[in-house]
């Protein structure tokens, strides 16, 4: 809505696919723009629903495993899924939709994570614009300390379980050389002239794709 443009990081973070996906489905599902509406809230948290069950089904390392995102993001798929958004709230866990381009073999990751994040978001004086979100995952990471820098225990970002108890593979499994799924989610946003209009990115692991969907929305149709 409104001809903005949202940049944000591809996979293997799931934070830009899923964030845009949840956006998108919201837009779909949401007109009336009225921040005192308590709708929005509700509608956020079913789109918030739908995005994530996709994102645990479907998004890990581009170079092992086929990434949907075209189909994620497309105008049908996304209409068909906004569609479940009904005045009864969604019975989680939510079922993963079926775009396009999915590979059937894996099964949804559903382990926790833990969270130890840091984001930043500049634009200086001449415009030129920032958005970087680095991590070490759990606090202070691997507790390892080297040259001034706290080694990262990423690897939890990893599903716990490399395949369900039918036997059916996780996409975000452990392997030699992947690299782990994370949530960091930094963007910009372009107006319809092409200017930038907004930089965002938040820390909060998991929580990150709906704190800068919501911030995303709240600057984008409420205009705060």
């Amino acid at each position: 809505r409104g001809g903005y443009t949202i940049c944000s990081v591809p996979p293997s973070s799931s934070g830009g696919v899923t964030s845009q996906e949840l956006v998108k489905l919201f837009a779909n599902k949401y007109e009336s723009a009225d921040i005192n509406d308590s709708t929005w809230v509700y509608t956020f948290i079913e789109a918030s629903k739908l995005s994530y069950a996709d994102r645990n089904q479907y998004l890990a390392d581009p170079k092992f495993v086929k990434q949907p995102v075209k189909g994620l993001l497309s105008t049908s798929y996304l209409s068909k899924r906004s569609n479940l958004i009904t005045e009864s709230a969604l019975i989680t866990p939510v079922v993963a939709g079926v775009p396009e381009g999915i590979d059937t073999r894996y099964a949804p990751d559903v382990s926790p994570k833990p969270h130890g994040t840091t984001s930043i978001s500049v634009v200086d004086r001449n415009g030129n614009a920032v958005s970087m979100t680095v991590t070490v995952e759990s606090t202070f990471g691997s507790h390892l300390f080297v040259d001034g820098f706290f080694l990262n225990n990423e690897l939890t970002d990893f599903s716990f379980e490399s395949i369900t108890a039918v036997g059916k593979p996780i996409a975000n499994r452990v392997e030699g050389g992947k690299r782990p799924r994370s949530s960091i989610s930094p963007t910009i946003v372009f107006d319809k002239n092409k200017q930038l209009y907004a930089v965002a990115g938040s820390p909060g692991g998991s929580f990150i794709i709906c704190t800068v969907a919501r911030n995303l929305i709240l600057m984008l149709d409420f205009h705060l």
